[in-house]
């Protein structure tokens, strides 16, 4: 769990983030960090990770962002590869980049960096492991690397990631029932953690889903309501970033929208 007071390594973290070298850091590490900033560089820091993680900055080194894979892309990022003097955040950024478009080169670039030996971003890395193995249609694997993450939060508390509510949230939607007990534990163990409406609306989805497959439909229809009421949230309650975490039908399945409303609506 994460701890109570931020210290330097979670500003270090956000300066890392802004200075684009780690897109993916979870926010909740930026905003401990932000309650207990003394200096306002040190704000505005932490200000510039929030912008850097909902895609508002980027980077002018891109060579390690492709969004497209192939022969030629493959040879000139290994050829700046080369050069680079810590080879292993550039092949996990660059997987992240792939996971939806090309998970096999994804998979690939994140088996060069977990073959170079222990990075502090290890969590992320099994993150980005199981959206790859998400994409192929592999349930087993996606579901055994976002394990992997949360052991090694538990262990390595500082860098956190969605892991804690992107695994019970795939349980629920692919209803993996002999999962269904893991992914009730995993939501009650890490419902501190959620700060944003976006993380709210799936934590409560995912409740209201696995509920109801369970035939608790007055609970599962609590959870559905609270989930819509979190989806039509319009400010984030983060004083100057408004509009961040919010929910957004563009970014979410349809079908899990459709679905959490269906059990919303149920009569009990």
């Amino acid at each position: 769990m994460p701890h109570d007071t931020p210290d330097f390594t979670y500003v270090l973290s956000g300066l890392l983030a802004a200075l684009g070298e780690y897109p993916d850091i979870t926010l909740t590490t930026a905003l401990r960090a932000k309650a207990d900033i003394r200096h306002e560089a040190d704000d505005c820091l932490i200000s510039l990770l929030l912008r850097t993680r909902f895609g508002q900055v980027m980077s002018r080194n891109d060579w390690y962002r492709n969004k497209d894979w192939n022969t030629q892309i493959e040879s000139e990022f290994d050829a700046k590869l080369k050069r680079a003097r810590d080879k292993s955040q550039y092949l996990r950024i660059q997987a992240s980049y792939l996971t939806k478009t090309h998970p096999q080169a994804a998979l690939n670039l994140l088996d060069r960096y977990f073959d170079l030996g222990e990075h502090f971003d290890f969590a992320q890395a099994y993150v980005d492991q199981a959206k790859s193995y998400l994409s192929l249609g592999k349930t087993a694997e996606t579901i055994t690397s976002f394990e992997k993450a949360l052991v090694r939060e538990k262990n390595h508390p500082k860098l956190l990631t969605n892991a804690y509510l992107d695994l019970p949230f795939f349980i629920a939607v692919k209803s993996i029932e002999n999962k269904y007990d893991e992914a009730l534990e995993t939501l009650d163990t890490y419902q501190p953690r959620l700060t944003f409406s976006i993380d709210k609306y799936k934590w409560n989805a995912a409740k209201s889903i696995i509920l109801s497959s369970l035939d608790y439909h007055e609970e599962a229809a609590n959870f559905a309501k609270a989930a819509i009421e979190f989806s039509e949230e319009k400010k984030s309650g983060i004083k100057y970033h408004p509009k961040v975490g919010l929910f957004s039908e563009s970014k979410i399945d349809k079908q899990i929208y459709k679905k959490v409303k269906k059990i919303a609506a149920r009569k009990t």
